[in-house]
C-alpha cells in the first residue's frame, strides 16, 4: 500500500495554468475538479484532499463518502482544520505520523486571518524544527500562493509577524481509525 507521501510525490512538478485557473496535466486536473476545485480558488487543500482520497481508496472507499458528506476537506485550510477539530478531534496530534498533513494559519499585523496553507508531511526533523512536505499551490520561495506542486522543507513554528504560523498536525491514520470506529457503531 502506498503512503500518503508516495501518492503525493507522483504529482511533483505539476503546474497551474493561469492564476489558479487550470493545470498542465489533464489527468491531475480531472482529479482536482472531482474533488471540488473551482477556477480562481487557492488549491493547496484541494490537492491534499485528492491525495487523502486516493490514500483512503486503498483502504475503504466508503470513508471518502463519509468525509465528503461532512465537507471535511474543503478548499480552505482553516475550515478543514476546524471541521477535523469538531468531528474528529483525536486526529489532531502532537507529532506527525507517516501519513499526516500540516496546517498553518496566515497572520497579518500579528492577527490571525481565515487563510492559511496545508501540506502533506514526509517527516518531521525535531532537531531543526522542520517538516519535509509536498505542497500544492507553492513555489520555490515557499509562497502559499504559488503555481506548482513541490517538495519543501519548512519550519514548523517559526514566528513571522506577516506570514504563516503552525496550527496543527492531522494524522490521516488516526482519522481512518475514527472512521472505522464510527462505521462499527452504525
Amino acid at each position: 500500500m502506498k503512503t500518503l507521501f508516495n501518492i503525493a510525490s507522483k504529482f511533483i512538478g505539476i503546474k497551474e495554468v493561469g492564476n489558479n485557473e487550470d493545470f498542465n496535466d489533464p489527468e491531475f486536473a480531472e482529479l482536482m475538479y472531482s474533488a471540488g476545485f473551482k477556477k480562481g480558488d487557492p488549491w493547496c487543500m484541494t490537492f491534499v484532499k485528492v491525495c487523502v482520497e486516493l490514500y483512503l481508496a486503498q483502504i475503504n472507499s466508503g470513508y471518502i463518502k463519509n468525509l465528503r458528506s461532512l465537507n471535511i476537506f474543503n478548499a480552505g485550510s482553516q475550515g478543514t482544520f476546524e471541521k477535523i477539530k469538531k468531528y474528529y478531534p483525536l486526529a489532531i496530534v502532537d507529532k506527525p505520523t507517516g501519513n499526516s498533513i500540516i496546517i498553518w494559519r496566515k497572520y497579518v499585523n500579528g492577527k490571525p486571518t481565515k487563510y492559511g496553507h496545508g501540506a502533506i508531511i514526509n517527516f518531521l526533523n525535531d532537531n531543526l524544527n522542520q517538516v519535509h512536505t509536498i505542497d500544492g499551490n507553492t513555489n520555490t520561495k515557499g509562497s502559499r500562493e504559488g503555481d506548482s506542486i513541490l517538495e519543501k522543507n519548512r519550519h514548523v513554528d517559526k514566528f513571522t509577524h506577516y506570514g504563516l504560523r503552525f496550527r496543527g498536525y492531522i494524522s490521516i491514520d488516526k482519522l481512518i481509525k475514527l472512521l472505522e470506529d464510527e462505521t462499527k457503531r452504525t
